[in-house]
This record gives C-alpha cells, sequence and structure tokens, in this order.
C-alpha cells in the first residue's frame, strides 16, 4: 500500500496524466474518495466540468458517460449533489466539525 507523498503523488496524477484513460462519471465517485484521503480534496471543485457541460446541454439526470449518452442517471454520477456540499462547503466552515455516530455535524459553539 502507497502512503504519504507518492500516493498523493499516484492519485493527482490520475487526473492529469494524459496516457491514462480517464474516469467516468460515476467512477469519479470514487476517484473522489481516492483524493480526498490523500489531501487533495481541495482539487474537486475542478474536476466538475462534465457536470457544467450535462447541464448545459439540458440533460435532466446526469449521465453515466461521456458522448454519446443519453441522460441515463446513474446514482453516483449524481454525486456532486452531495459531495459538492461534503466536500467544499463543509471543509470551509469557520465551525469546528465533530464525530457523532460515526457521521459529521457541525458543531454549535
Amino acid at each position: 500500500m502507497w502512503e504519504g507523498e507518492k500516493a498523493r503523488a499516484l492519485v493527482a496524477r490520475l487526473n492529469t496524466e494524459p496516457g491514462l484513460t480517464q474516469c467516468t462519471q460515476y467512477f469519479r465517485f470514487y476517484l473522489l474518495r481516492a483524493m480526498k484521503s490523500v489531501g487533495l480534496g481541495d482539487q474537486y471543485v475542478s474536476m466538475l466540468q462534465p457536470w457544467h457541460e450535462m447541464l448545459a446541454r439540458g440533460l435532466t439526470t446526469f449521465a453515466e458517460r461521456p458522448d454519446p449518452t443519453r441522460s441515463d442517471c446513474h446514482a453516483w454520477s449524481a454525486s456532486p449533489l452531495y459531495e459538492f456540499l461534503a466536500t467544499v462547503v463543509a471543509s470551509s466552515q469557520p465551525h469546528p466539525v465533530s464525530k457523532r455516530s460515526g457521521s459529521s455535524r457541525i458543531s454549535a459553539t
């Protein structure tokens, strides 16, 4: 198992290495998990371009993969609906986050 900077460098390459096949929308659910585990969650917003494009095209559900596609929604391709709040908004909160029953919540301090 890779750890530390070696793991971080590997995960960073998954989004930038031109020779690697890029994740489909639904598999980016797992990519974000890997990014967060090595401290790269702050790069999440830059990964949202495919979803911006789907909205611009008028899709009413998120596609599973790039074109050619229909608007066949896979639950994980809709993950930005949750992940944006959990990753971007929660990490920008000035309040401490506490653990309770295995879930995160904002403390009332």
